[in-house]
C-alpha cells in the first residue's frame, strides 16, 4: 500500500491532507484502489479518514466507486462499523448512480438506518436520501417511501431530517405522488 496515503492519513483529519489527495488520486483507478485498501482496512481511524477523502474523490470522479458497490454493501451490514464510515458511504451513494443489481438491498439498508434511533442523524438522513433516489426509478418503492417520508417530516425532532423530508416532498409534489 502507499505509504503517500498513509502518511497523509496519518497527518489527521485537516481539510488540507483531503485535498492533498484528492489532487495526488485524480482519476488513477490504480491509486483509488490503494485508498479503498485504507477505507476497508481493520485500522479504524485510517479507515474513517479514508473514507472522508472517498466521499471527495467521488465527487469529481464518481466513476471510481463502482468497483466497490458491493463491498461498501458488506460493510455497512457490519455491527461494528463507525458511523463515520457509514455516514461516507450514504455519502457517496446519494450521488452516485446505484447500478440495478444493488438497488434493492441498498434500498433497504437505507430505510434500516434511517429508521434506527441509534444512528447519527447524518446517517440517517444520508441513507434516506439513497433510498429516495433509488425509489425514484422504481414507482411501487416511491410508494411505499412516501408515507415514511410524511411520518419522518411530521414527527421528527431534529433540524436535519425536518429540513430532508420537507425537501424530498417538495420533489414529490412535483411528481405528483
Amino acid at each position: 500500500m502507499s505509504s503517500f496515503i498513509k502518511d497523509t492519513l496519518l497527518e489527521g483529519q485537516a481539510k488540507a491532507s483531503v485535498n492533498k489527495l484528492v489532487k495526488h488520486i485524480g482519476d488513477d483507478k490504480k491509486i483509488f484502489k490503494e485508498l479503498m485498501a485504507f477505507v476497508f482496512d481493520k485500522d479504524e481511524t485510517l479507515s474513517r479518514y479514508a473514507s472522508w477523502v472517498m466521499t471527495h474523490c467521488c465527487e469529481t470522479q464518481p466513476q471510481l466507486i463502482k468497483p466497490y458497490f458491493k463491498k461498501l454493501i458488506d460493510d455497512l451490514k457490519k455491527e461494528k462499523l463507525h458511523h463515520a464510515n457509514k455516514r461516507n458511504y450514504f455519502r457517496v451513494f446519494q450521488e452516485v448512480e446505484i447500478p440495478e443489481k444493488f438497488q434493492g438491498e441498498l434500498y433497504d439498508l437505507g430505510i434500516k438506518f434511517t429508521l434506527s434511533v441509534n444512528e447519527t442523524i447524518a446517517v440517517r438522513v444520508f441513507a434516506l436520501t439513497t433510498a429516495y433516489n433509488i425509489a425514484k426509478k422504481h414507482p411501487e418503492l416511491l410508494n411505499e417511501l412516501t408515507p415514511l417520508i410524511i411520518d419522518l417530516n411530521k414527527y421528527s425532532d431534529t433540524p436535519a431530517m425536518t429540513s430532508r423530508t420537507k425537501h424530498i416532498l417538495k420533489e414529490l409534489k412535483k411528481r405528483k405522488v
